[in-house]
């Protein structure tokens, strides 16, 4: 499975190569946007919330990220973090869909 492939499916393969490629990266290329948010949305995807909360205060806040974040929050059983994510979007001033 090529690295495409692996990251949309969420492997551990995928978020143990996020992982080493995030920290192989010069501190210039690490802190991209479309670095941190592609890191971020594999976080999600592969289930590792810890990593998925430490990238989102630096991502650009969209409301797919929020709704991402929130998902997989409920997913893991953790409806408080969404209630608080909820609030923070509305100070945010992002909109929902």
């Amino acid at each position: 499975m090529g690295i495409y492939g692996a990251m949309m499916k969420g492997t551990e393969e995928a978020l143990s190569l996020v992982k080493k490629v995030l920290s192989n990266l010069p501190n210039s290329y690490r802190e991209k946007s479309n670095v941190l948010t592609t890191a971020f949305d594999v976080f999600i995807k592969c289930g590792d919330l810890s990593s998925a909360e430490k990238l989102f205060p630096k991502i650009k806040k969209i409301v797919t990220s929020y709704g991402n974040l929130m998902n997989a929050y409920n997913k893991n059983n953790q409806p408080e973090k969404t209630l608080d994510l909820h609030e923070q979007m509305k100070f945010d001033k992002i909109e929902p869909d």
